[in-house]
């Protein structure tokens, strides 16, 4: 009886152990595939590809929402979470034109459709999580990419559209 009772409480034991294995497993799959993720791994490819001390510039999509949740405004501040010490300057556009910019919540002096001038930036990191990111037709390089984000360098002034100075 003594030995009856052992083995079962030896395979309740097993039983538990493997239910708490694969929960992490799990979870880590399910988190890997999320905003929090991309998020993570546009700011790694940010701290091994962008110099320290250039200027950075973060653009966000206007209307990028996932449920209740403003991709634009969260990015914004888990970048500067993940970034930190870094500074940069956001940018808030439209998601049919990215040379329009939108108004960034919070702030009243913030334009609306004006033109962007996010191009004066050498390192331009693009974040949306409904979609994949549009790009300006302009001249920029990709120096790394995700379905929710791209990192570029821009060509420079040369890259300003047509009628607008830097």
């Amino acid at each position: 009886m003594r030995r009856v009772l052992l083995y079962l409480l030896l395979l309740g034991a097993a039983v538990n152990l493997s239910a708490g294995v694969r929960r992490p497993v799990v979870e880590r799959a399910i988190l890997s595939r999320d905003h929090y993720a991309h998020a993570d791994r546009a700011a790694e490819a940010v701290v091994r590809l962008v110099p320290p001390d250039a200027s950075l510039a973060v653009v966000g999509y206007d209307q990028d929402l996932l449920d209740e949740l403003d991709a634009a405004v969260w990015f914004d501040y888990r970048s500067k979470w993940l970034l930190y010490p870094r500074d940069f300057q956001v940018y808030r556009v439209a998601p049919e034109n990215p040379l329009l910019l939108r108004p960034v919540p919070g702030e009243a002096t913030s334009a609306v459709d004006a033109p962007a001038d996010y191009l004066k930036h050498p390192f331009l990191l693009f974040f949306r999580v409904t979609a994949p990111p549009s790009l300006p037709t302009a001249n920029l390089k990709i120096l790394a990419q995700d379905p929710m984000w791209v990192l570029a360098r821009s060509g420079g002034p040369a890259a300003q559209p047509s009628g607008e100075k830097e």
